[in-house]
């Protein structure tokens, strides 16, 4: 996927997921429920992997998309703007 724009509105997309996600779990956490939507940011993580090109598998000692994903949750949190977490994940390869 090359277009920038079209990037940008998927992975705008993809982390509204994610916070919903982490929203709902931190509501259920709140009254003592136990929930399972950890799978779910996990899967939407993959996806937004795979629009922007972060490589799927990760080697020892080398990539980590630690650093993007702790931007997404973030946004999640509402610690970043949703401008400025798609646009540092988008851009991540210039951020290696």
């Amino acid at each position: 996927m090359n277009d920038i724009e079209t990037k940008k509105a998927i992975v705008g997309g993809l982390l509204e997921i994610m916070k919903a996600a982490v929203e709902e779990e931190n509501r259920l956490m709140l009254v003592g429920v136990k929930s399972k939507l950890g799978f779910l940011q996990d899967k939407v993580w993959g996806c937004i992997k795979a629009v922007v090109g972060m490589p799927v598998e990760e080697a020892a000692g080398g990539f980590q998309s630690d650093l993007w994903l702790k931007d997404a949750l973030d946004f999640a949190v509402g610690k970043l703007s949703k401008e400025e977490a798609v646009n540092r994940i988008v851009n991540w390869d210039k951020r290696v």
